[in-house]
């Protein structure tokens, strides 16, 4: 399974002028607010703790359709930043981990976490605590926030980068819906594949995992694979 967030860092919203310190205090545990303060860019880190609990909300909602966003006892935990290569799109990429207020029927309490930055955007992903980051592709595009409609442009997005990424014709893929969770049809046929959308501002993202290999669709080439490593690795569209 697999959750994800994306946060435009130059919306108005998203700007320091916009904090609220009642809010701070409300969403982000002490610990939090503390690697924010100290973080050489406080503004990605301050975001990405916040679309880490979306991430993590999503993915939780999967499992738990009771599972309610509780973002002061969501706490994320980042390491230090990798740096993007020369030249990448994104500047850095950080792992960390999210403990979640409540086991998910799995078992599960603690989420993965992968944010990607650049002085433009966050986008972080969620995935169970034992990640394979190889097996889930990302991507990050810009829109016209004022012609564009942010749902159907992600949606094109996603379609797009999925239907590359199985080498197969994007015509043949359709979008359904599980409680509020997307889902992925191919042919009419849902498959395994985890699908998380989402938009802010300029920018629309998404996320897939691919299912474990006995449930991939016949179609799964090494051309995902090669895609998801970009990804993983910060080298990708995202």
């Amino acid at each position: 399974m697999v959750g994800n967030d994306v946060v435009d860092l130059r919306d108005a919203d998203a700007r320091p002028e916009s904090f609220r310190a009642r809010f701070d205090e409300r969403v982000f545990g002490a610990d939090e607010r503390r690697a924010i303060a100290r973080d050489p860019d406080p503004l990605a880190r301050r975001w990405a703790h916040w679309a880490a609990k979306e991430a993590a909300y999503k993915l939780a909602r999967r499992s738990d359709p009771t599972f309610v966003f509780a973002p002061g006892r969501m706490i994320a935990r980042f390491e230090a930043p990798e740096r993007g290569a020369a030249g990448a799109v994104v500047a850095r990429v950080r792992n960390g981990r999210l403990e979640l207020p409540r086991p998910l029927p799995s078992g599960e309490r603690v989420v993965a976490l992968r944010s990607f930055e650049t002085d433009a955007w966050v986008h972080v992903v969620a995935t169970s605590s034992e990640p394979d980051w190889e097996a889930i592709d990302v991507a990050v595009e810009e829109i016209d926030p004022g012609t564009a409609d942010p749902s159907a442009a992600v949606r094109t997005l996603a379609k797009g980068a999925i239907a590359r990424g199985l080498g197969i014709e994007a015509e043949r893929l359709t979008f359904g819906r599980e409680g509020r969770a997307p889902t992925v049809e191919l042919d009419g046929v849902r498959t395994a594949l985890s699908l998380s959308l989402s938009h802010h501002g300029a920018w629309v993202a998404y996320a897939m995992g691919l299912p474990v290999e006995a449930e991939r669709p016949a179609e799964a080439a090494s051309v995902w694979n090669g895609r998801a490593r970009r990804a993983s690795a910060g080298m990708g569209r995202a």
